[in-house]
């Protein structure tokens, strides 16, 4: 708390009256004054003090930047670490996924082959015998 000063009104109204204000303005500009600063004005001391105040504070504010800033640059490398870690896993998932449908198109490969090949084994057996049928009816 601010220690409180005495004010002198009827000083500070006598050196307005020795400065050329009337006895009513110098009373009037005293009273005016003295009730705007409440009679509490702040000495050297008091200024010190908060000067004092504000060069702590300063330093606390600079000391919890600096912190903030170690874990931040802290809490950003764990993140890139998990993420590098979660990306070699997701490319390990991908990679062995990507290996396993090409196994089962490989396989599918086969069985179309196999299918396309019975196919035109039918189709030749069926050629083969219209062929017989043909050469029976032309022999006949």
């Amino acid at each position: 708390m601010v220690p409180v000063v005495a004010f002198d009104t009827l000083r500070f109204s006598e050196t307005l009256v020795a400065g050329g204000f009337s006895v009513l303005q110098a009373k009037a500009v005293a009273e005016a004054f003295a009730e705007a600063t409440g009679q509490e004005l702040a000495t050297k001391s008091d200024v010190i003090a908060i000067k004092n105040d504000i060069a702590r504070l300063e330093t606390a504010t600079k000391n919890d930047i600096i912190r903030l800033e170690t874990a931040t640059k802290n809490d950003i490398a764990r993140l890139e670490a998990a993420t590098k870690s979660d990306t070699i896993r997701l490319e390990t998932k991908i990679d062995t996924v990507e290996h396993r449908l090409e196994v089962a198109m490989k396989r599918m490969e086969l069985r179309l082959i196999i299918k396309m090949g019975m196919m035109l084994t039918g189709l030749f057996t069926m050629a083969g015998g219209a062929a017989v049928v043909a050469i029976r009816i032309m022999l006949h």
